[in-house]
């Protein structure tokens, strides 16, 4: 599990990477503020990984209940990035 963990994380850096060295300029918007957060939270997560398989108990509840709110946060980073919203927001306004 913290093998696919690992390559997941690791596609997603390497394609926000070539995502932002294409951008000529950088945006501050909803998509661009959870993406980060979601980065640096599944960054801190996937160290958390390691701990709760060596350390069973607390640390790997813990950590199954935190894996439910870092998947969230990155899902609000992805959808905010797809057309979805803008076409929500065209419907509804």
């Amino acid at each position: 599990m913290v093998i696919t963990f690992s390559a997941a994380l690791t596609c997603d850096l390497i394609g926000t990477g070539i995502t932002a060295l294409h951008r000529e300029v950088l945006t501050i918007n909803l998509h661009g503020l959870f993406g980060f957060l979601a980065l640096t939270v599944m960054a801190l997560h996937f160290c958390w990984a390691f701990i709760a398989i060596t350390r069973q108990g607390k640390a790997a509840e813990y950590f199954h209940c935190w894996s439910t709110k870092t998947w969230c946060i990155w899902l609000v980073a992805f959808v905010s990035g797809t057309p979805l919203p803008k076409i929500i927001m065209t419907v509804l306004f």
